[in-house]
């Protein structure tokens, strides 16, 4: 009796995985009916024209020299993305997939921050947290490094304040997606549990 009362309590009392919803249960405009049980809302997406820091090695072997080059960011549900030109979410949303990682960073995927340069007061340094690497599953040059990528945002029109603002809610919103996810398949083993318990 105890073992069943311990399973009930932990299948209504904690909250079901983020799958388990559609996506439009999870929205800010969602009943309030739901909201003990929903995720925290998607923060806003945030774009700019930024100067993007690349990394390349010539042929003879020189050292590494930076390079940048003007990107154009888009931050949208714990993701990065970069591309040569303005792009909207539709055309983002439309790419295929295989493109779309090879400019995307999935913050899911990899434990990184996003930190204020001490070298020059326009740029921001996104990285792994010490001990980490990029996932290996990213499309893009970095994965499987500890590669930091530089950004210089004095030409996007928004202040390094808000970009750092904006970097850490969606790295925050895309960490807890994540560790959601993990939650999702303990509690469906409980929930297995729980109704053998209670029907067998």
């Amino acid at each position: 009796a105890l073992e069943r009362a311990a399973f009930l309590f932990f299948c209504l009392f904690l909250p079901p995985p983020r799958r388990l919803f559609p996506r439009c249960l999870r929205s800010r405009r969602a009943s309030p009916l739901f909201c003990w049980h929903m995720a925290p809302a998607e923060p806003q997406i945030h774009t700019g024209m930024v100067w993007k820091q690349k990394q390349q090695q010539s042929w003879r072997k020189l050292p590494l020299l930076p390079q940048w080059r003007r990107k154009h960011l888009m931050l949208s549900n714990g993701c990065l993305t970069w591309s040569n030109y303005a792009f909207s979410l539709d055309e983002l949303v439309a790419l295929p997939q295989a493109a779309k990682k090879r400019i995307t960073i999935d913050f899911s995927l990899t434990r990184c921050e996003a930190v204020a340069s001490e070298e020059n007061s326009d740029w921001i340094v996104l990285r792994p947290v010490v001990g980490h690497t990029w996932c290996g599953k990213e499309g893009h040059n970095a994965a499987g490094t500890a590669r930091a990528f530089t950004l210089d945002i004095s030409d996007s029109g928004t202040p390094r304040a808000l970009w750092l603002q904006r970097l850490s809610e969606h790295i925050t919103f895309a960490r807890g997606a994540g560790e959601e996810e993990g939650q999702g398949s303990v509690l469906a083993a409980l929930g297995r549990a729980a109704h053998g318990l209670l029907f067998d």
